[in-house]
C-alpha cells in the first residue's frame, strides 16, 4: 500500500492555498493555487509576494475578504502561522454563491413582468434623492378593456410595450411599475418644462407605436419634495386624475411643490 504523504494531501485540497513567510516570500502552494493564478502568470516558490499585486494587497490588508478575479469571486481567509512565522492564504471559489445572491437582490427590486423596478425600490430611491427634480405618474387609459377584449396575455404585452417605451424616453430616470397599469418615473436634476416636453414626446410615441393592441396613457407631472414622499405622490396622483378627467391621453403638470 502506497504511503499517503503531506504533499499528496496538500495537493488534493480543492481550495487554493499559498504559504508566505514573514518576509513576504512564497514558501509553498498547492495545485489549486497554481491553477487559480494562471491569469497572473506562473507563481514560483521563493519569489516575493509583491510581484503579484493582488496577493500583496490581500496580505497588506490583513483581513479576510471577497475579491473578484476575472469572472470569478473568491473568499480569502488569512491564517497566521504562529506569531511571526508567516501566513497561510486560502482562496475559496464562491462564484456561484455570489451570483445567486446578486440574482436574489435583483429579484427583490424588480417587477417580474416588465423588468422595471418595483414600487418598494422606487420608494427607497426616492428617499435617497439629493437634488431637485421631477416625478411622473402615468396610467394606461381603459386598460381593463384591453384585458376584456383581447385577454390578459394581450394586457401583459401592452405593459411590456409601455415599459420599453419608458426605458427609451427616460433612460436617465428611475422607472418603476407602481402597481397594476400605473408606472412612475423619477428624474433627478431635470427641469419641469423639459420633463413636460419629454412626457409629451413619450405619450405620442406610445400612442403611435406598432402594436396589435392600441391604447394611450394619461400622465401627471410635478416637482418632487424630496423630504416628503407622501405629499409628492398625493399631488402627482391628483394631477394624473386631472388628466383622466380631462379626456385622457394627456399630460397635466404643476409646479406647486417646493424642492
Amino acid at each position: 500500500m502506497s504511503e499517503v504523504t503531506h504533499e499528496m494531501i496538500f495537493n488534493t485540497i480543492g481550495e487554493g492555498v499559498i504559504v508566505v513567510d514573514s518576509e513576504g516570500y512564497i514558501l509553498k502552494m498547492n495545485r489549486a493555487m497554481q491553477s487559480l493564478f494562471g491569469i497572473l502568470g506562473q507563481l514560483k516558490i521563493g519569489e516575493p509576494i509583491n510581484r503579484y499585486m493582488v496577493l500583496a494587497h490581500i496580505l497588506e490588508s490583513n483581513a479576510s475578504q471577497t475579491v473578484a478575479m476575472g469572472d470569478k469571486h473568491y473568499q480569502i481567509r488569512l491564517n497566521a502561522i504562529g506569531k511571526h512565522h508567516g501566513t497561510i492564504v486560502v482562496f475559496t471559489d464562491v462564484t456561484e454563491i455570489t451570483e445567486a445572491k446578486k440574482q436574489v437582490e435583483i429579484l427583490a427590486i424588480t417587477d417580474h413582468l416588465t423588468q422595471l423596478y418595483n414600487r418598494h425600490h422606487f420608494v427607497q430611491r426616492f428617499n435617497q434623492l439629493e437634488k431637485a427634480g421631477v416625478v411622473m405618474l402615468l396610467d394606461i387609459d381603459h386598460f381593463k378593456l384591453v384585458n376584456d377584449q383581447y385577454g390578459h396575455q394581450a394586457g401583459d404585452t401592452v405593459l411590456c410595450e409601455l415599459a420599453d417605451c419608458l426605458s427609451e424616453h427616460f433612460y436617465d430616470g428611475v422607472i418603476c411599475r407602481y402597481g397594476g397599469e400605473e408606472f412612475a418615473v423619477l428624474i433627478e436634476g431635470e427641469s419641469l418644462e423639459n420633463a413636460r416636453n419629454r412626457g409629451e414626446a413619450f405619450r405620442a410615441a406610445f400612442q403611435s407605436r406598432q402594436t396589435d393592441f392600441p391604447c394611450t396613457v394619461s400622465i401627471g407631472l410635478c416637482w418632487y419634495n424630496k423630504a416628503d414622499y407622501s405629499k409628492t405622490m398625493n399631488l402627482v396622483d391628483k394631477l394624473l386624475y386631472q388628466a383622466k378627467n380631462a379626456g385622457r391621453n394627456a399630460v397635466v403638470w404643476e409646479d406647486a411643490l417646493e424642492t
